[in-house]
């Protein structure tokens, strides 16, 4: 994915192919797009920040939803599936 081609619908709409939101501001602001650090909402409206390249490429999404055995949080399959479009492809609930 190329930055030259990458603008502020693109990043909407891979915000909600993964049931989140793009919250940072205007193309104007987006600068080196894939390297800058933007603000993005979970489907669970967890608030965090990733460049578009982390999520993007790096496959990332949600820290908070993100499982941590440092943490005590195992992975929700099944819940995460109900929210996000992209693992409720590859994870059946029901």
């Amino acid at each position: 994915m190329e930055s030259s081609s990458m603008g502020r619908p693109e990043l909407v709409a891979f915000a909600e192919s993964r049931g989140g939101q793009l919250l940072s501001g205007e193309d104007s602001t987006l600068h080196d797009v894939l390297q800058t650090p933007l603000r993005w909402r979970c489907a669970l409206n967890h608030e965090f920040e990733a460049s578009p390249r982390l999520l993007i490429q790096g496959g990332y999404w949600c820290p908070e939803c993100f499982p941590s055995a440092h943490e005590g949080r195992g992975w929700d399959w099944a819940s995460q599936a109900k929210v996000d479009p992209l693992l409720a492809r590859f994870y059946r609930t029901g």
